[in-house]
């Protein structure tokens, strides 16, 4: 992101925002009435997530949490494995009862599909009113929460409505509520007192509904629950959960569920983790979820993989939970403290942990491959130098469809089968021969710009060589992104200036080819980048070399642009017209075009900005178009 141009506003732009935040809840409300039905996904986030209208309106949403701090003990703190679930209701209007909040001021969203900003969340500018209801709109982005004050404490019925974008929180009483109680022993007890947690959700659901942990006796008693029906999850340190399901509760009764015996062992929160560094940026890139191998469970809380060709020295990694940073908690440590191998191997403990700072630092004396084990239970980490006797070898060789550029290679990927855990790269040229990989079946991807991914299977035996012939490729283009945003200044009150929580989407109509039509562009010189996968830089956006400036004319203007990253990389662009604009990205052909929608009658301007070809074995065609793993 170039920062010369991030923060170009003047005072004057900086006041008018200032003044125009206020205005925020009348202006919104009247530019999405002024949508209606042309409102598109994705190119303002002023646009509600469902369909129809009235009795016929269906959110386009499966799930929508309560995330945020109005009781950090219960639900957490904007923690997503916490955070109560809202009940749909039909026709847009979803409810919860959240417990136990305190008097004062808190910040909310309501979160979407199970995961922050994708889809756009409901909230608002995190400006707080004394109010339990008010207005919210579709956002992303660090700023975006809801405040709210609650003058007094208690339990509170929450109810969104996506069709009025409106929400508001109404005191809730339990008239006569019920209580769950009983007692939990462990086997094998430990010989100083263990308190279980134990947590009372919905039927059927993760909501939390009230939570408390055993007295030292093992007993325990959880009131203040409305009359229905209810799960019960037990949990100790060192000892495998349990549940207990569909506990009916009546009003003004106290149910005894017995005694719960905890069983030794350990059961892992997560369903996925990954080991995310530098252990070696050719293969596994740079804290890159895409590239980073995944452990296996093995057993309980125990994982473990082996990554191949460790290069020497220091390195910093990450364990990376479920697939995102920081939310779940990942495992790391203390940068600051840089633990080495003995004799190939460390034992290095590890803990839950977010943010910078907290990666592990390893130094490697030397290159190879290494076993990794992770164990949950004890906080462990174990990292051990493994030698490979006897491999196996795989050979082919790939051939291209239509007319391939001259020096054209294929990226070949060799990668544990149904995982993304890279176990050896090269490139065909056409023929690829790969050598030392252990015996075991893999998936084998093949990756050339212009070209269709191809993906083939292979079973590897000790001292044999797997012959998979002649792979052919099909001329196509296959986009390495989910998300392309235009992030620029082409208007900045209605844009931002450089802001992604809204620059504007453009919609993927296939293949490597993406559109969106942009309002309102004011006339003049304006800087801008094709922002892939909802931030700057990594990967790599569409950008150009900002200091030569093209313009807009009735013709049209070639010139080379590149995949870009850091400062002085945006694309610099004179529009003599103010209006609406067409952006059409082809990937494949490597061009932007812009037209200026006018009416039937009136002549388009167009502007096609060719990308530069890069040398299809060099950097610069590295994340743009992808068609499978890395080099």
């Amino acid at each position: 992101m170039p920062a010369s141009h991030r923060f170009r506003e003047n005072a004057m732009l900086k006041t008018s925002r200032r003044l125009m935040l206020g205005m925020v809840w009348v202006t919104a409300g009247l530019l999405l009435a002024q949508l209606g039905c042309d409102r598109a996904p994705g190119k303002l986030l002023l646009d509600p997530g469902g369909s129809a209208g009235g009795a016929g309106y269906k959110s386009k949403f499966t799930r929508i949490q309560v995330a945020g701090n109005l009781n950090p003990t219960l639900y957490g703190n904007f923690d997503l494995t916490k955070s109560p679930d809202m009940a749909n209701q039909g026709n847009g209007v979803w409810t919860a009862v959240v417990k136990g909040v305190a008097a004062g001021d808190h910040l909310f969203k309501f979160v979407t599909n199970g995961k922050f900003d994708d889809p756009p969340d409901y909230g608002s500018d995190e400006v707080c009113r004394p109010s339990t209801s008010g207005a919210v709109i579709p956002v992303t982005g660090q700023g975006t929460a809801i405040c709210v004050t609650f003058a007094a404490a208690g339990n509170y019925k929450v109810t969104l409505d996506e069709q009025t974008l409106k929400f508001k929180f109404e005191p809730y009483t339990v008239a006569t509520p019920g209580t769950i109680a009983g007692t939990v022993t462990f086997e094998n007890p430990p010989p100083s007192p263990l308190k279980a947690a134990v947590t009372v959700l919905t039927a059927g659901t993760q909501t939390v509904q009230a939570a408390d942990s055993t007295e030292s006796n093992g007993s325990f008693s959880i009131g203040d629950l409305p009359e229905g029906s209810y799960d019960v999850r037990f949990a100790a340190s060192g000892y495998l959960d349990s549940l207990k399901t569909n506990v009916q509760v009546a009003a003004g009764q106290t149910v005894n569920i017995g005694t719960i015996r905890l069983a030794k062992g350990c059961t892992s929160a997560f369903s996925k983790i990954q080991v995310a560094g530098n252990l070696n940026t050719d293969l596994y890139g740079n804290f890159d979820l895409t590239k980073s191998p995944e452990l296996q469970k093995v057993a309980g809380c125990r994982w473990e993989t082996t990554i191949n060709t460790v290069t020497a020295g220091q390195h910093f990694l990450k364990l990376v939970t479920n697939g995102a940073f920081d939310n779940p908690k990942d495992y790391g440590g203390e940068e600051s403290n840089c633990l080495t191998l003995s004799a190939g191997f460390i034992s290095a403990p590890v803990k839950q942990v977010s943010g910078t700072g907290t990666a592990l630092c390893i130094n490697f004396p030397e290159a190879g491959n290494y076993k990794f084990t992770l164990d949950e239970d004890a906080l462990t980490l174990r990292i051990e130098k493994t030698v490979v006797l006897q491999g196996g070898t795989l050979h082919g060789e790939v051939a291209f469809g239509g007319t391939p550029p001259r020096g054209l290679h294929a990226a070949v990927t060799v990668l544990q089968q149904g995982t993304s855990t890279v176990v050896a790269a090269d490139s065909a040229t056409p023929e690829f021969i790969l050598n030392g990989i252990p015996a075991g079946q893999y998936d084998v991807k093949f990756a050339a710009v212009g070209y269709l991914d191809t993906l083939r299977s292979a079973v590897i035996a000790v001292g044999q060589i797997t012959e998979l012939g002649t792979v052919q490729m099909r001329a196509g283009c296959t986009s390495a992104f989910n998300k392309i945003q235009i992030a620029g200044n082409l208007n900045t009150d209605k844009y931002g200036n450089f802001d992604l929580t809204r620059a504007p989407e453009l919609t993927k109509m296939g293949g490597c080819r993406w559109q969106a039509t942009v309002d309102s562009v004011l006339s003049g010189q304006h800087f801008f980048k094709l922002v892939t996968n909802g931030a700057f830089d990594s990967p790599p956006d569409y950008g150009g070399d900002e200091s030569n400036c093209l313009t807009l004319t009735a013709g049209t203007l070639n010139t080379t642009v590149r995949p870009a990253s850091g400062t002085g990389t945006a694309l610099c662009v004179t529009f003599p017209d103010a209006g609406k604009y067409k952006f059409t990205l082809d990937e494949a052909a490597r061009t932007l075009l812009i037209e200026k929608v006018t009416s039937a009658a009136s002549r388009i301007q167009t502007i096609k900005l060719g990308l530069r070809p890069e040398n299809s074995a060099g950097a610069g065609s590295e994340g743009i178009v992808s068609t499978g793993g890395s080099r």
